[in-house]
């Protein structure tokens, strides 16, 4: 007969593991063994095994085959589709009017401690164009979704969540915390952000915040490919705060 836990961390722990073992089945192609999932994140294959074998219960988990490991379960669908659901029905028509529009791709994102992750995307029909897998995540720092999320925060919380030096993405990425604290005090008189090729050479983007009641803050971003980019800052600028103040 089990017993609960009398360590409340070891609660965490398990969820913890669990996160990250739904994580790693996410990043590959292929379904993985128990072996394969131990041994690449580095814990017993008995405690991936107690672990999995929940996951499965719940159908977060699923065999690939009697023999060819598992993969992401069906449970997850539905509450995946929850998540996408999460920005609002009022929101999507203006979105994907705007990524219509605008002949670019629209995205929208959330903070989680010191990164910014991707949970819905509209994407523009034009041959070039700006990519990013919803349920990924990027820096705060350096990225325009990113910065319009931190310019919500004050200086202190930002130099408790930032390191003093930042790691260097492109050469364009600011790597001193200081004079990213300058950058985010003008995003707070502008309610735009930008990133200037400062996470990937050769892609830009315009983010502002968007707050729906009872949702919070979530940043709504236009990347683009730079050689569109120059020069039309302003005009994508004026387009994202109009179907955003439409909303209000």
């Amino acid at each position: 007969m089990s017993r609960e836990p009398t360590n409340p961390e070891n609660g965490v722990q398990v969820i913890a593991r669990a996160a990250q073992i739904l994580r790693e089945l996410s990043n590959s192609n292929l379904a993985m063994s128990l072996s394969e999932l131990a041994k690449k994140l580095e814990l017993p294959r008995s405690t991936v095994h107690r672990i999995i074998t929940a996951l499965e219960t719940e159908h977060l988990v699923g065999r690939a085959g009697e023999r060819d490991g598992y993969r992401l379960g069906v449970g997850l669908i539905p509450l995946g589709q929850s998540a996408r659901n999460w920005i609002g029905q009022g929101l999507k028509p203006k979105l994907e009017l705007l990524s219509k529009t605008l002949n670019e791709t629209v995205d929208v994102s959330v903070r989680e401690g010191d990164a910014v992750i991707f949970i819905e995307q509209f994407v523009a029909q034009n041959r070039l164009q700006v990519v990013s897998g919803v349920g990924l995540s990027f820096p705060l720092y350096c990225t325009a979704n990113g910065k319009a999320l931190l310019a919500e925060l004050s200086d202190a919380q930002i130099i408790k969540l930032l390191p003093e030096r930042l790691e260097a993405h492109t050469p364009n990425t600011i790597t001193v915390r200081q004079k990213l604290l300058l950058e985010i005090a003008k995003i707070r008189e502008t309610k735009i952000a930008f990133d200037r090729e400062e996470y990937t050479t050769g892609i830009c983007a315009i983010g502002t915040v968007y707050n729906q009641a009872q949702r919070g803050s979530m940043a709504v971003s236009v990347p683009v490919p730079a050689q569109r980019f120059y020069g039309l800052e302003q005009s994508i600028s004026r387009a994202l705060h109009k179907a955003l103040q439409d909303l209000q």
